[in-house]
């Protein structure tokens, strides 16, 4: 090789060298760095470890960036969730379907937790039934599947939900879910308790007691674990600390924009607000999203966003009603070109409108070809518009294809060089296809980065081990 072959290709070695090496720059500018990157945490913490020598000129920008990491973070973890309730019900039925797990009472028990997550209540109900009698259950989840099975049955009926009003975390937990209510006067002591009271601090404006109980927390421990079999360990994660998880990361979001999307000015204001407003309408708070949204719906500086800030802001008012076809396709028309306002649509998706339109035909046929072949979007987009396929069932294979494409191939599971929701994404379709090992590869870069993924992981191995037919337990390390 030449010498300036070997000088040219020198230099290829250190411009493909990981960014995560390079030293971090001092203050506003580090920290746009490290979120560039998808270090969103880091970025926060780099900006607070410096905020008494930051510019007075960077503060609304370093507020920005604060709550909009935080935003991201909650994105990542709602899509960890739903991708994580649909993997655990896949896990349960292969426990269910194997005899020697039906005498471990914890199987039926956590099955119809996922089962509730999933909106499955009837099916629920009865599993939650059986165990509220199953004397090989500890009393605590026999109070458990009692409280939940509460719930189910308050959700087919429509009614309210009696067992809510005991003094647990768990009931305060649901209380909040279910009619908005807060309760201050929450008190944890385990992991368990810690997470569903978090968000009910939050929601009580009580911010500083629900970062001290989730301090030491970690994310990643089972809830449950049996030993029945002496030839494997069976460890059990309870879905209703991911929404707890995920309702946290919102509420750190809607914290950190509300100052700015209140008195801040020029346009790190505007997309405060239209931040705010959207971490608001997923913590199910739509009333006080929409003075945040209401500014946002003509801000020039929005561009796209503002059909998506327009959307928001009409639903808002769907809670507890149908809106007629007068009110939804003027909406439609005017917010279904732009690719984030379709997306927002899917997710406000509900089964009392799946007759009306857009949500017969016309959301599903402009889902279709929402990104023409070819065009270069942003992976958070791109992932967003694969999940929305997913959900209805479209072929998955095409799905990693078309994820492919955008994930960078040198550094193909690297949060440095690929959006963190893109490679979920890709994960979410390589287990529909049953590429179970891809899948868990990348879940496992992930897991590097964001707490709170062993769930996910733990219930993918057990399919891959039971569709697979593996010898014995499939498992990455611990």
């Amino acid at each position: 090789m030449s010498a300036l072959r070997c000088r040219l290709a020198a230099a290829c070695l250190l411009l493909s060298a990981p960014l995560a090496q390079a030293a971090v720059k001092p203050g506003l500018e580090g920290a746009q760095d490290l979120f560039r990157r998808n270090r969103w945490e880091e970025a926060r913490a780099h900006l607070r470890a410096q905020w008494a020598a930051l510019p007075a000129k960077d503060q609304a920008a370093a507020t920005f960036l604060i709550g909009r990491s935080c935003v991201r973070e909650a994105e990542f973890y709602r899509a960890a969730r739903q991708l994580g309730i649909e993997v655990g019900l896949a896990y349960y039925k292969e426990l269910l379907a194997q005899r020697s797990n039906r005498s471990v009472a914890l199987v039926p028990l956590f099955a119809s937790f996922y089962q509730l997550e999933a909106g499955e209540d009837r099916e629920a109900e009865r599993g939650l039934l059986a165990a509220e009698g199953a004397a090989s259950l500890p009393p605590e989840w026999r109070a458990t599947a009692r409280l939940r099975r509460a719930v189910a049955l308050s959700r087919l009926a429509g009614g309210p939900v009696p067992a809510l009003q005991q003094p647990s975390a768990e009931a305060r937990f649901w209380r909040l879910l279910l009619t908005s209510a807060a309760d201050p006067s929450v008190a944890a002591a385990d992991r368990r308790e810690r997470l569903l009271a978090a968000p009910v601090l939050f929601r009580a404006s009580r911010a500083a007691a629900a970062e001290s109980l989730l301090a030491a927390v970690d994310l990643d421990l089972p809830d449950a674990e049996s030993k029945a079999d002496p030839r494997k360990l069976l460890r059990f994660h309870d879905p209703l600390l991911a929404a707890a998880w995920e309702r946290v990361c919102w509420e750190r979001a809607a914290l950190a924009l509300r100052p700015l999307a209140a008195a801040g000015t020029g346009t790190e204001r505007v997309l405060a607000g239209y931040y705010l407003g959207l971490s608001l309408v997923r913590l199910g708070a739509p009333g006080e999203a929409v003075p945040f949204l209401q500014p946002a719906t003509t801000a020039a500086e929005l561009g796209p966003l503002q059909s998506t800030a327009r959307l928001l802001l009409a639903a808002s008012s769907w809670k507890g009603r149908v809106p007629p076809a007068s009110e939804l396709l003027p909406l439609w028309e005017a917010t279904q070109a732009q690719p984030e306002a379709v997306l927002a649509w899917d997710e406000l998706r509900r089964k009392d409108l799946l007759r009306a339109e857009p949500y017969a035909t016309r959301l599903d046929a402009r889902l279709n070809v929402l990104l023409p072949p070819g065009e270069r979007a942003a992976g958070a987009l791109v992932a967003s518009w694969a999940l929305a396929r997913l959900r209805r069932g479209d072929d998955p294979g095409s799905l990693v294809a078309l994820l492919s494409e955008h994930r960078d191939d040198a550094n193909k599971n690297k949060i440095d060089w690929n959006d963190p929701l893109l490679l979920l994404a890709l994960a979410a379709a390589n287990a529909r296809t049953q590429q179970y090992a891809q899948s868990l590869e990348t879940l496992f870069e992930l897991s590097k980065s964001f707490p709170g993924l062993r769930w996910l992981q733990w219930n993918l191995q057990g399919v891959y081990a039971a569709r697979q037919k593996a010898g014995g337990e499939t498992r990455i390390s611990q």
